[in-house]
């Protein structure tokens, strides 16, 4: 028996509802949606979100990046070699283009608005807000004083620039479209996550996101942008991203501050010491990520939800006591 497709409908009669479960309702204010997509491609999207949106989200870098390169760099004027590029480098965001793309095919203005609406589920606790802005720089810091063990000069030394250019760092993290929070987590988390999880338990759902993930990340490893070593920590970032995820009830900004956070601290190192420390660092990120699996199990969620009445037609919000 072949195995269920990931778009297919849970066999269950009825399924418990997850962070991110939204019913399939028409626009009733006659927003564009399912009739405004072209019959075939409606269709597709409709019964295959997520085959679709995987499919684009790996296949578009590999083909809009090096069309926007030959552009760039085919001696046209730079104004112009910029205009004509752009499309195409901004589809290599191919996470956050497929997901916005296929939700606007998928259910119109309402729809888009509804996937961005994570980003302004933002009263989560303040504990959450600790973190998602120290933990990032803790599993940067514990490596570098490891690494000191060997050899490796002290994080006070390898650590390069002021507190206002760490700042600076962040602020640009949080803003460039072609970064990894802008440019992955409302794919990722978004679009994906929450589909996955109707489908599956949160914690298989999570390691099947972290496959498209690494797979999405080898282009990064072909071209010599990511160790192949990194793909580990890649694995290991998904189930604390989703662990986040589901304890803040579905809270894409807390993600996305997670995400930004991580790799503003980067300490600089000669050869040996650089390979050392990426190797003690994928190696915390990966026990960071089982010590949340088996202190949540397989709900990735710090504490009990408690679901809450919300208007007809929308999310049910979850509250965390």
């Amino acid at each position: 028996m072949c195995p269920a497709p990931l778009d297919s409908p849970p066999t269950r009669a009825t399924a418990p509802a997850r962070i991110g479960d939204r019913p399939e309702t028409p626009d009733p204010d006659g927003a564009p949606g399912l009739v405004a997509a072209p019959g075939r491609i409606r269709t597709l999207v409709a019964r295959r979100p997520l085959t679709v949106f995987f499919a684009l989200a790996i296949a578009l870098p590999w083909i809009c990046a090096p069309i926007a390169d030959a552009i760039f760099y085919s001696g046209l004027p730079t104004l112009l070699g910029i205009a004509l590029a752009l499309p195409f480098e901004i589809l290599v965001a191919s996470p956050l283009a497929a997901a916005l793309i296929l939700t606007a095919l998928g259910g119109g203005r309402k729809a888009v608005l509804a996937l961005l609406a994570g980003f302004r589920h933002w009263r989560v606790g303040w504990r959450w807000y600790a973190v998602a802005l120290t933990l990032p720089p803790a599993l940067a810091l514990l490596p570098a004083y490891l690494n000191v063990l060997w050899g490796a000069p002290p994080p006070s030394t390898a650590l390069s620039g002021s507190a206002t250019a760490l700042l600076g760092v962040l602020a640009l993290r949080l803003v460039n479209p072609w970064d990894g929070p802008i440019s992955e987590e409302l794919g990722w988390r978004g679009f994906a996550l929450p589909r996955l999880q109707k489908r599956y338990s949160t914690l298989t759902a999570n390691l099947i996101l972290a496959a498209f993930v690494m797979t999405w990340h080898l282009r990064l490893v072909a071209n010599g942008s990511l160790p192949l070593v990194a793909l580990i920590g890649t694995l290991a970032a998904t189930i604390l991203f989703g662990w986040l995820f589901n304890s803040t009830s579905g809270s894409l900004f807390l993600v996305y501050l997670f995400h930004a956070t991580d790799g503003v601290l980067q300490p600089h190192y000669a050869a040996v010491d650089s390979t050392r420390y990426l190797w003690l660092k994928v190696a915390i990120w990966a026990v960071a990520a089982i010590g949340v699996v088996l202190l949540s199990g397989r709900t990735l969620t710090g504490l009990h939800p408690r679901p809450v009445r919300t208007e007809i037609g929308k999310p049910a919000a979850i509250r965390w006591r």
